[in-house]
């Protein structure tokens, strides 16, 4: 048995102690809802990372040069960057796994 991502509701440890005491009652499987659970942590980065995703995919380049340059002074299409990052790239990333998974 793997691990499992929760935020620090109360619901949640109701929940891995059910699943503590099922596991053992149907399968005799010995699972320690502690161990086996990862905390809060990883559960406020993710939002973190949304929020500063919404930010970014929603922020106005209207007012930015025309001309973009990259670190090695070559240009950059604004237009094709700017569609880029206006998608969501989290819901991207599940599609591209979606994809993988599909194909075998």
């Amino acid at each position: 048995m793997g691990h499992f991502t929760l935020d620090n509701a109360s619901n949640n440890n109701t929940a891995m102690q059910n699943l503590t005491q099922l596991l053992l009652d149907e399968r005799e499987f010995t699972f320690d809802p502690d161990e086996c659970r990862i905390r809060c942590f990883p559960h406020i980065m993710h939002i973190c990372v949304h929020h500063t995703i919404d930010k970014y995919t929603d922020a106005d380049f209207t007012n930015v040069a025309a001309q973009w340059f990259n670190a090695l002074q070559q240009p950059i299409n604004k237009t094709a960057y700017l569609r880029a990052v206006q998608r969501d790239p989290i819901e991207l990333g599940r599609e591209c796994v979606h994809a993988l998974r599909a194909s075998g």
